[in-house]
């Protein structure tokens, strides 16, 4: 709300109303369905976001809008799921589920620190983030439980409950670079010495 407070005063002149509600209450409360002032989005290919990607586009497979058992097909067998998670679910972000057995899936997903998980060992990860709205989905919980997933815990202090999604993102990708990156020296270190 503070973003728009410089608003108020303007307000009253262009008859226009300023109205706090959750971000749900939002969604039913508009008749637009893609309306990316309201609904939030982004455009993959706009160029802002295609300078602070670095050129990862062109390197990566993008899908969109994929469904559920989509996703499962594209996943490997030997994929590893982590899921971005400050540990305190919130059940209101999951209206339709049944509330008890979501807590249960939840629970069977073990939760590790992001820095004490070995990402070397894994052939194929897969991370999921949840939005700050949002949270993480019941079907992101049922993917990581069937293929035996991870939750990812970034410890935070000062009473500070969660970070944002793309920080908490940049952390745990940075982890598991720096984990493969010392595989890659490793390996070359060896090559090195065999060139004696």
């Amino acid at each position: 709300m503070r973003e728009v407070e410089y608003l108020r005063p303007s307000l009253p002149k262009l008859g226009a109303k300023l109205y706090k509600m959750p971000y749900r209450e939002m969604q039913m409360w508009s008749d637009l369905t893609t309306n990316p002032g309201i609904m939030g989005c982004v455009n993959v290919w706009d160029m802002k976001v295609l300078r602070s990607a670095s050129g990862a586009h062109f390197k990566l497979q993008i899908n969109k809008k994929l469904n559920w058992d989509t996703i499962k097909e594209k996943i490997g067998p030997n994929s590893r799921i982590y899921i971005a998670d400050n540990h305190a679910v919130t059940m209101s972000c999951h209206e339709n589920a049944d509330k008890q057995n979501l807590a249960e899936l939840v629970q069977t997903v073990p939760v590790l620190p992001y820095y004490g998980v070995n990402f070397r060992d894994d052939n194929h990860i897969v991370l999921i983030v949840g939005g700050e709205t949002e949270g993480i989905s019941e079907e992101s919980y049922k993917l990581a439980s069937d293929f035996k997933g991870v939750r990812l815990k970034i410890p935070l202090s000062n009473k500070v409950d969660s970070l944002n999604a793309g920080t908490a993102l940049g952390i745990i990708v940075f982890e598991i670079k720096r984990q493969l990156s010392m595989i890659q020296e490793k390996m070359a270190d060896k090559s090195d010495s065999y060139n004696y």
